[in-house]
């Protein structure tokens, strides 16, 4: 299991090189973070033919978001009949914890920053991940968690790390039951990942150095090994790889789990599908009479179905593909049912053929309400409002949200003033342009 940040896309240096780390390190399953849009091109380089492209996980075995999974998790299936389940976390990069006690402020206001950033951030899965841990799946968290975990600070640790602190995002995955993977395989090592140097050794002398990247274990068997995988002669590291695509290291965990029996699902293979394109659905049904897997308008009962089809024989596990060149673009719910009741349903979007991504932006009271239409449905897409004709796209934001995963949605923006802006729509972590609009207040 690995977890990697491939800073930007991965092509700071050469995509293949992030493809060659992940070869090398021996993952079967990989959680990217700030994959830029290339989560698909970096499956096919590594020679997996599985991805998904809303989580940025990648495997060398089958992926399935299942219906009542809340956008927290997927199912990697080791076994066409067993799953287990990743959730890959990205948490907010700023303000940066460390920065601040360096720059004075104190601990317990950095503790109460930590709680209304990641910590607010983290707890929007952590209900559906103690849910499906209550149904006996084992359950693996990789991510970017941009704050130290509390067992790396305190006596016994170096530099800043000296002074204790109750990071509170590691505290509230230790109460859960996680497993910290790497601390659990190397008690003494300290493992930083952010910031090695990049390209090492360069970096200030003064920059806190801390682990943020971690390969969290719950319902595991046994762990192993946990090591990390980047560049030669950077410290703690044992997989190597020049010159190294990242300015973070990944963490690479060896464990055993026991893939097992999931509850019913439909999980179609995409939230955005172009009419014309084929719409695959993974399924795994009860098994009884009159099981079914459809398709209906958004929110309507399975009565409304549209189109249906029933598993293969007496299969429970599968795939079912519906064609959509007869519908209309717009929103539907892929519905599984048995002769009796409804199990679950998942909300796919249909645009139309060659419908490209757009934003929208206007005033309401106090309120800078941004919408956007038709995204590619990633988790890390986002808008930003800008001064007019900021080119800076990296730094310039004056304000931004995640689009969360949406194809269609808004977002109200406070406090901006009357502009005029520049509103984008941008691609995955990236500063990619999507679309792009002006708006200022009329007066």
């Amino acid at each position: 299991m690995l977890s990697f940040n491939v800073c930007l896309g991965g092509r700071s240096v050469d995509i293949s090189k992030v493809a060659e780390a992940i070869s090398a390190s021996g993952a079967d399953v990989v959680g990217l973070q700030e994959a830029g849009a290339n989560v698909e091109l970096i499956a096919r380089l590594v020679g997996w033919a599985h991805f998904d492209d809303r989580h940025q996980v990648i495997s060398r075995w089958p992926i399935a978001e299942p219906s009542d999974a809340a956008g927290a998790y997927v199912y990697v299936l080791p076994e066409p009949t067993a799953v287990i389940a990743i959730g890959n976390v990205h948490l907010p990069s700023d303000p940066y914890g460390p920065y601040e006690l360096l720059d004075g402020l104190g601990v317990e206001q950095t503790l109460d920053l930590e709680r209304s950033t990641r910590l607010a951030t983290l707890r929007q899965r952590t209900d559906a991940w103690t849910s499906l841990v209550g149904r006996g799946v084992p359950l693996v968290v990789t991510g970017d968690f941009n704050v130290p975990a509390h067992t790396d600070w305190g006596p016994g640790w170096a530099e800043h790390r000296a002074q204790p602190m109750a990071w509170p995002v590691s505290e509230a995955m230790t109460a859960l039951g996680f497993v910290d993977t790497y601390r659990m395989a190397n008690p003494k090592l300290p493992g930083l990942t952010w910031t090695y140097g990049y390209p090492y050794p360069h970096g200030g002398e003064a920059e806190p150095r801390d682990r943020i990247d971690f390969v969290w274990a719950l319902g595991h068997d046994t762990i192993t090994d946990a090591a990390l995988v980047g560049p030669a002669g950077v410290p703690d590291v044992v997989v190597e790889v020049d010159p190294w695509p990242s300015d973070h290291l990944a963490v690479v965990t060896t464990m055993t789990m026991k893939p097992v029996e999931p509850m019913p699902y439909v999980a179609p293979h995409a939230s955005r599908v172009e009419v014309g394109d084929l719409l695959r659905v993974r399924f795994a049904t009860p098994g009884t009479p009159g099981d079914r897997i459809g398709l209906v308008p958004t929110a309507a009962p399975i009565d409304d179905v549209l189109m249906w089809v029933a598993p293969m024989e007496v299969d429970r596990f599968g795939e079912v593909t519906f064609g959509t060149a007869h519908l209309a673009p717009g929103e539907y719910d892929v519905v599984l049912a048995t002769a009796a009741s409804e199990i679950g349903r998942r909300r796919i979007w249909l645009v139309g053929r060659g419908r490209q991504p757009s934003v929208a932006a206007g005033f309401d009271a106090s309120s800078l309400v941004v919408s956007w239409q038709a995204t590619y449905g990633r988790r890390f897409d986002w808008v930003g409002v800008y001064a007019a004709g900021d080119p800076d796209l990296e730094n310039g934001a004056l304000a931004a949200a995640e689009t969360g995963a949406t194809i269609d949605g808004s977002h109200s923006f406070e406090g901006l003033g009357d502009g005029p802006f520049t509103v984008r729509l941008i691609g995955d972590s990236s500063i990619a342009i999507l679309a792009e609009t002006g708006v200022a207040r009329r007066v």
